[in-house]
Order: structure tokens, then C-alpha cells, then sequence
């Protein structure tokens, strides 16, 4: 049995993808319509991404990867078990993004390891948190 992508949500404010196998355009559009459904009026997002186990991308899960989707502003992207490749093109989804968008490039990092990512994602909910008291 083929082990299918997910992604959902953990609070307060972290939306976790994780990838199995070889990605579509279809596949990337159901996620990110799911992603949306449950962000929705959340004032910020972070995201952890499980590239560890992701096959191929296709041409169009990368264009859909890209593409605005929701209003919920992305303050941070955790990403770990990349190889080089995947992280190159991971990166290049992201800045088309931020261009597509006409918004800032969001603060993304690779790391090793779930934990680290995790590490990161709380230092940065952490510097969020203070961002808003002022």
C-alpha cells in the first residue's frame, strides 16, 4: 500500500506537511485546499515539511506549491530530510512564491532532523510572540 502525503494542523499555530513518494499537481492542490481549510483566521502560520520520503515533483505540483492559497500570512518554514536536490527545489518554490505574492521571502531553514526544525520553529513562534507584545 502507498503511503499518501499529508498535512495538517497542530495549535497553536503550526500547519505539518509531510511527503511520500512522488508529488502531482493534483495531489499539491489537495493539500494546499486542505491546508487552507483549517488556517483560516489564524493571524500567522508556520510550517514543518517532511521532505524525507518525497519521489519526484512535478512541474505542476511546484507551480501549485507557489500559488496563493490563502490570506494567512507564513512567518516561518521548517524543513528537514531534504537531500541537495530537493532542497534547491524547494527553495525555488518558496522565492517564486514570495515573488508570485509580492510579499517578503519567508524565513525558511533546513535542518537535519524533525527536532531541529521543531527547535527552530519555537525560537521563531518565540520571537513572534515578542514582535506582537510591542
Amino acid at each position: 500500500m502507498r503511503e499518501k502525503h499529508t498535512v495538517f494542523f497542530e495549535p497553536p499555530d503550526t500547519a505539518v506537511w509531510r511527503f511520500a513518494g512522488d508529488i502531482s499537481e493534483a495531489e499539491m492542490r489537495e493539500l494546499t485546499s486542505l491546508e487552507k481549510s483549517f488556517i483560516a483566521g489564524r493571524p500567522y502560520l508556520l510550517k514543518l515539511v517532511d521532505l524525507s520520503r518525497i519521489g519526484s515533483v512535478s512541474a505542476g505540483a511546484r507551480k501549485a506549491g507557489a500559488e496563493k492559497v490563502h490570506d494567512v500570512p507564513v512567518l516561518g518554514v521548517a524543513v528537514f530530510g531534504a537531500h541537495f536536490a530537493i532542497r534547491v527545489l524547494a527553495d525555488l518554490v518558496v522565492r517564486a512564491g514570495s515573488f508570485i505574492r509580492r510579499i517578503d521571502t519567508v524565513p525558511t531553514r533546513y535542518f537535519a532532523t524533525e527536532a531541529e526544525a521543531r527547535a527552530w520553529l519555537a525560537e521563531r513562534r518565540a520571537v513572534i510572540a515578542t514582535e506582537n507584545q510591542s
